[in-house]
């Protein structure tokens, strides 16, 4: 697996099927390939300064189907916070492709009355498969971090299985669940994932039992420096997506 990180003004003269995945804010990524996209917590507007918002030059791409959305077949949401998803955003899309497919937790879906929209909450497995196209999708369960607070948050973690690679989105995650135990989690060749979890011991050591060889770390201030380590371990890169546009490309 050959891995290509380039900044918002970089380019790829690679002839080769590849798997691009761009980052558009907060824990936003789309996941493309000739054939298809998928764009997970991507919608969402203003919020708090501490929140990077989609730039607007992205929702109005997907609304043209333009780019990185030429192929865009889902819109998935790990959780109704209003970093992740605005469901007025979200509506303006779908009214310019209203065979869009949407999946996210049932607080999520339930204010997207009459789309193509799948509650994924409790499905822990397969959303849509791989057997017409070269797509598939998982969702799981998987506990909000801080739940003292956050409890009553349902979050999923999405897995989008494309042209054989698997990436797993962790959305809003903390350091313990038994949905990591689930091969979405242990068998992904990337992970998407806040970067708060980079932050100790125990969350580094949790993705170390993933096989995945880059950590995609998002959900980081505008501005600032985090201080994460660029490996996790001698086998695991650590890239951090802080700047919307800015992608890596896997061959």
């Amino acid at each position: 697996m050959i891995i290509l990180h380039q900044s918002v003004s970089g380019n790829c003269d690679e002839e080769k099927e590849k798997v691009r995945i761009t980052y558009t804010g907060n824990m936003g990524v789309v996941i493309e390939s000739e054939r298809s996209a998928v764009w997970i917590d991507g919608l969402h507007r203003f919020y708090k300064p501490e929140y990077q918002q989609t730039p607007l030059a992205f929702s109005d791409s997907a609304k043209k189907k333009a780019g990185h959305f030429k192929s865009l077949e889902w819109l998935l949401f790990s959780h109704y916070h209003r970093d992740h998803f605005d469901a007025g955003l979200t509506n303006e899309i779908i009214a310019t492709d209203p065979g869009l497919k949407i999946s996210g937790a049932g607080q999520v879906t339930d204010s997207l009355s009459g789309t193509n929209s799948t509650n994924a909450w409790n499905r822990n497995g397969r959303l849509t498969g791989l057997e017409d196209s070269d797509l598939g999708i998982e969702a799981f369960n998987l506990q909000h971090t801080w739940p003292a607070r956050h409890s009553a948050v349902q979050n999923l973690m999405f897995s989008v299985i494309i042209d054989g690679l698997r990436i797993t989105h962790l959305g809003d995650a903390g350091n313990e669940d038994i949905a990591y135990t689930q091969s979405a989690f242990k068998d992904a060749d990337i992970l998407v994932i806040p970067y708060w979890i980079l932050l100790n011991d125990k969350g580094r050591s949790l993705i170390k039992t993933s096989k995945a060889k880059k950590i995609i770390a998002t959900h980081i201030e505008p501005d600032s420096k985090p201080d994460i380590a660029l490996r996790n371990s001698d086998l695991q890169q650590v890239i951090l997506f802080d700047v919307p546009g800015e992608f890596i490309e896997v061959f």
